[in-house]
């Protein structure tokens, strides 16, 4: 899916901004999806997670004659593991500092992985800050589940100065933490007898629209639904009270179910006919999608082989101490 992302450039400063002899420093929290962690260490330059690295732009904030320009453009931020922090880099991969400007506080907009709006797969496209409002951009979600998906997540922190990041003296570093814009569609089995689930159908979803930014985010989505079609293909084991995971995350777009899209199971029973559940309510299962929430759907079968029942079991991602082992020469 082609999307094409407007970058966040610093406009021409007519009035260079005088500088602090003060760099400016990171603290870095990460919740655990595909766009911040590995199957394997082999797996570092998998492009579906995009290296792990980060984009990070910083604004002046406030409502002075440079409020609104743009301090730091678009820079890649890498983990340095021999000094064990985050650091900007330039485009060579060398580590560059930015120091703090004179009098000035600024809103920084970061997001990952550093590439995530880029390339054929994106899922996100104009990509853009304006000042009092914040960052917004648009978004399309896949409805293939064959298709690789980049989980976008982003941070924005407003307001930061020196004072600001030596807070905390022991750990000190402008805080940037992540959230997912997104929600997260997950599968698992429950009881269930030997059979072979080919594919799962949500029907009727929002899966475009717009976040914008200002006084929280706030969705904005156009008129784009469709069907989600998953395919799972598994075999499930033999024992009668097997439990686990059979596919996910799709990444749905924060929405109340008021359409009560539709859930519908196909697959194989053990005698080789090919099923297919009626379809099964989402508002009996959850009466909203929200951003940075998980939801399970686990499957079980009822009293007869043609009856499939879900529940839901609904957390949030998890924030984790994530640190990107790439070492940048």
């Amino acid at each position: 899916m082609a999307a094409s992302l407007l970058m966040l450039s610093c406009s021409k400063k007519e009035d260079p901004i005088r500088l602090q002899d003060e760099a400016i420093g990171l603290k870095v929290d990460l919740p655990a999806t595909r766009a911040t962690i590995f199957d394997s260490p082999a797996s570092l330059l998998n492009p579906v997670v995009g290296g792990g690295d980060l984009t990070v732009s910083a604004y002046v904030a406030g409502s002075s004659s440079n409020a609104g320009k743009c301090h730091i453009d678009n820079v890649r931020v890498n983990y340095f593991a021999a000094a064990g922090d985050w650091r900007f880099t330039d485009s060579e991969g060398r580590f560059v500092s930015y120091y703090w400007p004179l009098g000035e506080k600024l809103n920084f907009f970061a997001y990952m992985p550093y590439d995530a709006a880029e390339g054929t797969d994106a899922i996100v496209s104009n990509l853009t800050y304006t000042h009092g409002k914040g960052p917004s951009f648009e978004y399309e979600l896949p409805l293939d589940s064959q298709t690789d998906c980049h989980e976008f997540i982003y941070a924005y922190t407003e307001n930061q100065d020196i004072t600001t990041q030596n807070a905390d003296p022991a750990n000190p570093g402008v805080k940037i933490e992540f959230k997912h814009p997104f929600a997260g569609i997950y599968f698992e089995l429950g009881q269930s007898y030997r059979m072979k689930l080919h594919d799962i159908t949500i029907s009727s979803i929002q899966y475009a629209g717009k976040y914008m930014y200002d006084n929280g985010w706030t969705q904005t989505p156009d008129s784009k639904t469709g069907n989600l079609v998953i395919s799972i293909e598994n075999d499930i084991p033999d024992p009668i009270n097997y439990f686990g995971p059979i596919g996910g995350p799709y990444l749905v777009a924060p929405q109340t179910i008021g359409d009560d899209p539709k859930l519908i199971v196909r697959y194989t029973r053990l005698d080789g006919t090919v099923g297919e559940s009626a379809e099964i309510s989402m508002k009996n299962l959850s009466t909203l999608w929200q951003a940075g929430h998980k939801y399970t759907y686990v499957i079980n079968l009822g009293k007869t082989e043609e009856e499939i029942l879900f529940k839901v079991k609904v957390e949030k991602w998890d924030i984790m101490d994530y640190k990107n082992e790439v070492t940048v020469e």
